[in-house]
């Protein structure tokens, strides 16, 4: 029987934070279960996090993953990296898949702390199930309605690099709420390492790059030029 879950993923390490993203978190899955009280709801949770806010989501019928530190994270599957890539505390929400292994599910709904439910999320499970991924497009890509820059995004150099690496190019999406179907989320946890490899080299390439260094943090920029 199809089981679809919904995923959830916080990291607090990293530079200081203006937004609360525990309030976020939480007011997100109260208003997801204020229209579905049984799909399965997994956080992952990366650093210390207030014992106050894991027991609100317990209440609410959450697992929750506690992932350790971003850094040790990502020293596990990348070693000699990870100095680099602890300094860019974006990664984490494609780290996770592995711990859904013992559960199985046929569709992983990724979902962002700011996102806001206002219907019963199982609508999309069974409206988007026949592809192996879905999600919006990129703003200011190629698809979308504001119009296309490519200063911002430059496809056609995503596309030729893609070729040069023997990889099959994808229209750039926005991943604050992606679904992944037919074990899709399976085969990209087989690739967390090769993942976490093209980070470093795109991170190392606008590091050693004038034109794109500055927009780096400037000690991110150094530590990548190290």
């Amino acid at each position: 029987w199809p089981m679809g879950v919904v995923t959830y993923s916080l990291s607090v390490d990293g530079p200081p934070q203006t937004t609360d993203y525990h309030e976020q978190l939480f007011s997100s899955v109260k208003s997801l279960r204020a229209y579905n009280r049984v799909v399965r709801i997994h956080v992952f949770l990366y650093g210390e996090h207030p014992r106050e806010f894991v027991l609100g989501l317990e209440d609410q019928r959450v697992t929750i993953h506690h992932m350790g530190t971003y850094a040790e994270a990502v020293q596990r599957i990348r070693p000699r990296a990870f100095r680099t890539l602890a300094r860019y505390p974006l990664l984490h929400k494609w780290m996770n898949f592995h711990k859904l292994a013992p559960l199985q599910p046929s569709q992983v709904l990724q979902v962002d702390c700011d996102t806001f439910f206002f219907d019963d999320v199982e609508i999309l499970f069974d409206r988007y199930s026949e592809c192996h991924y879905y999600g919006r497009e990129e703003p200011s890509s190629k698809a979308s309605p504001y119009g296309y820059n490519p200063d911002y995004l430059d496809e056609d150099k995503l596309i030729a690099l893609a070729q040069q690496e023997g990889a099959l190019a994808v229209n750039p999406y926005n991943i604050g709420v992606s679904l992944l179907n037919h074990d899709l989320w399976s085969e990209m946890a087989k690739r967390t390492e090769m993942f976490l490899g093209y980070v470093f080299r795109f991170l190392a390439g606008m590091g050693r790059n004038p034109q794109t260094r500055e927009q780096l943090w400037p000690e991110f920029a150094r530590v990548v030029m190290v």
